[in-house]
């Protein structure tokens, strides 16, 4: 952004002094281990962001980076210190997140409302709009209501609205299109149960099974929509009992040919299935056993 072009002052700043409690998001494992093993390589070509406030350094940008210096054992953090308000501060961590963090879509819903509502507040001649460190476990963060519409209308004292030139105005500065910001706006005032339903059940990534919980006002109702929405892709999911009963003839192979497969490799398959999904992967692990006791025993062979 224009607005946010200024100069900045470039200092090395001790990691255990740098303050994380106003940073949205945890660090990601797997981008600190790729940029771990880059700056051993190449070193940090990019320095932290970060505001002072009463003589600390509140990171702005780089959470990533940060960890990953910690990780290879460097006391020291290259920093750009920039003079931003509290409004602007937060407008460029959402910035940098949105186009760069991996986000499920109710993640990323949330943070462009929250942005956009920054963005009023900036346009009003607001400064300020602390972040509280955040005190809640990980998947009461996820799920929180100050992540949500109501949320931030409580967060900057002012009451929730969209003209349609304020979504015009966010959609050019993230670059978006306008109708994602519209979009936005829908899934991210589910209520916070809907919200935990999603996380819970993995449909905070189905913007469709969202939207359509968004259609109703009631919080309950939100809820049981997104946990049917769940249910009907579990039983969709699940095999047929002919389906079954045909499969030993259709799909079974030779017992030979499953020896190269590793129990590690099942096993990572199945960890990186969601909780909703472990029924289903049990019925289908006993189906496979049964299939493959019955090729050992030569009930199928013809």
């Amino acid at each position: 952004m224009n607005a946010f072009v200024r100069a900045a002052k470039h200092v090395f700043v001790s990691i255990d002094e740098i303050d994380l409690t106003h940073t949205i998001r945890p660090y990601n494992a797997s981008v600190v281990a790729e940029l771990a093993h880059s700056i051993r390589t190449i070193g940090l070509q990019t320095p932290l962001t970060c505001i002072v406030r009463d003589g600390q350094h509140v990171l702005v940008s780089g959470r990533n980076r940060l960890e990953a210096l910690r990780t290879i054992g460097a006391e020291q953090a290259p920093v750009r210190i920039v003079d931003f308000d509290d409004v602007e501060a937060q407008l460029w961590q959402l910035s940098e997140n949105l186009h760069r963090a991996e986000l499920t879509k109710l993640e990323y819903d949330r943070q462009v409302v929250r942005y956009a509502e920054l963005l009023k507040a900036k346009r009003a001649g607001e400064t300020a709009a602390p972040i509280e460190p955040e005190r809640e476990s990980e998947h009461q963060r996820e799920v929180s209501a100050v992540s949500g519409q109501e949320g931030i209308s409580r967060q900057l004292g002012a009451k929730v609205g969209r003209p349609e030139s304020g979504n015009k105005l966010v959609a050019r500065e993230l670059n978006i299109p306008e109708q994602t910001v519209r979009r936005a706006y829908q899934t991210a005032s589910l209520s916070p149960e809907a919200q935990e339903a999603a996380v819970e059940t993995g449909l905070d990534d189905n913007r469709s099974a969202l939207l359509e919980a968004a259609k109703v006002n009631n919080p309950k109702a939100q809820a049981a929509i997104i946990r049917d929405i769940a249910e009907r892709k579990t039983l969709a999911a699940e095999p047929s009992t002919s389906e079954i009963a045909a499969a030993p003839q259709q799909t079974a192979k030779p017992l030979r040919d499953l020896v190269g497969i590793s129990g590690g490799e099942l096993a990572r398959w199945i960890k990186i299935t969601t909780p909703n999904d472990r029924p289903h992967v049990i019925r289908v692990l006993e189906t496979a056993a049964l299939l493959l006791r019955d090729e050992l025993e030569g009930r199928n062979v013809a």
